[in-house]
């Protein structure tokens, strides 16, 4: 029999807002996750552009899901120019999106596509609110994907997409916890690949230092990781995900350090043992699983 295929796009990986600085990811979150022929997306920031084109030029993809974390700006402030919603070769099955701090996806949507914001409408697509008011993970697509709550101010959820040999786990803007990081290892455990919010040294999350030329200032209860409350939180799995790529990069930090700030992310997780393998990037693809004949 043939065996699905499973590839990951990394479209944007940037996190808050675009970053200005050259020699590291500046496009917003955007994933794209191909698993046979279904087409999913996660998150719709500016790197959407890259999701989009690579599903458009795939030839295979027959259908198309998109899928919000939250409803934060750059995780969204690419709807305008997702040539997706404005294209007529793939059936788009749906938009499903978490309730964050009272507001639906509906507005966000209407606000996006509206002529005060972006000239060209397109075809409406059904969308599918889901509220969070549990912990525990819930099936929501036909495809087998599940959620959990993240820890974010406004809410957030990660998603886990299923395949025969091993599953993605999408976890962006996440802040792990005493209180949440028992929910998070259960979910995460055992993923073929985790796609893993990590963006402050621990000195720079409790205010000791700045980032780039900016001020030292606490950001705790910002929403974000750190090496120390990842690790925290991996502890639990059972097993441990194979491989760990690190996302939501912050936009202030500049090329150099963000390259000696890789490093010291994948010398911490290795000596723990901890398969932390890449810094997501923009306009990245990993083919995970090719078609094969068994």
């Amino acid at each position: 029999r043939q065996r699905m295929r499973l590839t990951l796009i990394s479209g944007g990986s940037c996190g808050s807002n675009p970053s200005i600085y050259e020699g590291r990811p500046r496009l917003t979150t955007s994933f794209g996750v191909i698993r046979g022929t279904d087409g999913i997306v996660i998150d719709q920031g500016s790197g959407i552009q890259h999701v989009a084109n690579r599903f458009m030029s795939d030839g295979k993809i027959e259908r198309i899901f998109i899928l919000q974390t939250h409803l934060h700006d750059d995780h969204v402030c690419g709807i305008p120019y997702n040539k997706l919603l404005t294209q007529d070769k793939i059936p788009m099955v749906g938009i499903w999106a978490p309730r964050c701090a009272g507001t639906s996806f509906d507005r966000v949507w209407d606000d996006r596509r509206g002529q005060h914001n972006w000239p060209v409408r397109g075809a409406d697509i059904p969308r599918h609110n889901f509220n969070l008011d549990d912990d525990e993970p819930r099936l929501i697509l036909p495809l087998g994907i599940t959620i959990q709550r993240l820890n974010h101010a406004g809410g957030s959820v990660a998603y886990r997409i299923p395949h025969e040999r091993g599953d993605i786990v999408i976890a962006t803007d996440h802040e792990p916890t005493s209180d949440t990081n028992a929910a998070y290892a259960s979910f995460v455990s055992g993923a073929r690949l985790l796609v893993a919010d990590l963006q402050y040294r621990d000195s720079e999350y409790e205010g000791q230092i700045g980032i780039g030329d900016g001020p030292a200032m606490k950001r705790t209860g910002w929403g974000h990781a750190t090496p120390t409350l990842l690790a925290r939180a991996l502890v639990g799995c059972d097993p441990l995900p194979q491989e760990i790529w690190i996302t939501h990069h912050d936009p202030n930090r500049p090329g150099r350090d963000w390259d000696e700030f890789a490093d010291e992310v994948f010398k911490y997780f290795k000596d723990l043992k901890i398969n932390v393998s890449a810094f997501a990037s923009d306009d990245e693809i990993e083919e995970i699983e090719n078609i094969e004949e068994e």
